[in-house]
């Protein structure tokens, strides 16, 4: 699994696969036994580098390394085939090398791209009408903000934007809709003693 993405409210999880060049999902996830295969398989021709479904719009956005782009797909939900993207997002001020997450603010309509080639997020409002190489709106990058060439996964979620900025530290952004330029975050978890850090997720309930 190249990519995950937990859609809670509708109890369905989507997994990039890197081998098959495919995104697979399962319904009702919560309740299914180990083993049990996937009941949607939506072949991309490419490895997938990041996954994220727009819940509230039914848009699949997948991170296309192969054509340094963010192709998105409608009807997510139920897209069980081979599909030409709907939308293909390419950033015209640093094209993207190597895109290493996606993440989103679903109500908002707000699409956050992390790239490893010049290590930066990049941010795109009114994320779901795009379609092209376009200027993104906003961009995190510079040696304040602390991201590496290690930068990995990157999650928002209630206005707080989580980046793995190394492979040992997390960087914690507030206001994360309007953060922008060479800043640094707010907080900075190090997990020690971590080598690696693989992956994120953020209990709000605890």
């Amino acid at each position: 699994a190249s990519a995950l993405f937990s859609d809670i409210s509708n109890n369905r999880l989507y997994a990039g696969d890197a081998v098959n060049q495919a995104v697979v999902a399962w319904d009702n996830i919560s309740g299914l036994a180990t083993g049990t295969i996937p009941n949607r398989t939506i072949p991309l021709g490419y490895e997938p580098s990041g996954v994220f479904v727009d819940t509230q719009r039914d848009l699949l956005y997948v991170g296309d390394p192969s054509t340094g782009s963010v192709n998105v797909y409608f009807n997510a939900s139920t897209l069980g085939v081979a599909a030409a993207p709907d939308n293909v997002i390419q950033d015209t001020d640093n094209p993207f090398l190597d895109i290493r997450s996606v993440t989103m603010n679903i109500s908002n309509n707000i699409l956050f791209v992390a790239d490893n080639f010049i290590p930066s997020v990049e941010i795109f409002d009114s994320a779901s009408t795009i379609d092209g190489a376009v200027v993104p709106d906003r961009s995190l990058q510079g040696d304040t903000t602390g991201i590496t060439f290690d930068l990995g996964q990157i999650l928002f979620v209630e206005n707080v934007l989580y980046l793995q900025l190394s492979r040992t530290q997390i960087g914690i952004y507030d206001s994360a809709n309007t953060v922008d330029g060479n800043t640094a975050p707010n907080r900075t978890l190090t997990i020690n003693p971590a080598t690696l850090i693989n992956g994120i997720a953020v209990d709000l309930a605890h």
